[in-house]
């Protein structure tokens, strides 16, 4: 659990470039220490932020991302099935009347396509 000052403690420590705080020639001129502990700071930052912005989202909130989700990871489900469909079906083995391997995936690549559908 990040409090509000925990998140500006470890702000002050590794500041963004994007918010003015610290330039980019200031970061060219660190030593290699001083830029590896600026890096590590600014990883936390971004864990510290991400578990702060999730423990103050609501139920509903955390629910509806969740089916978002869901529903985003099923369109690239059956975008990839879809290609593997439009692969296959140009080959001669999956035009044949005989039963054969490469005829046999393609026919599972449809059902599952059923089945998501």
């Amino acid at each position: 659990m990040v409090t509000i000052q925990e998140l500006e403690t470890i702000r002050a420590k590794a500041p963004f470039i994007s918010e003015g705080a610290i330039s980019t020639f200031q970061v060219s001129r660190m030593g290699k220490r001083e830029r590896q502990e600026w890096n590590k700071n600014r990883i936390k930052r971004f864990e510290a932020e991400a578990e702060f912005k999730e423990q103050n989202k609501t139920a509903e909130q955390k629910e509806q991302e969740r089916r978002k989700r869901e529903q985003r990871e099923k369109e690239g489900k059956i975008a990839q099935i879809e290609a593997q469909i439009r692969l296959l079906k140009d080959f001669k083995q999956v035009k044949s009347k005989r039963k054969n391997k490469l005829k046999t995936l393609y026919e599972d690549y449809i059902k599952e396509l059923e089945g998501l559908k």
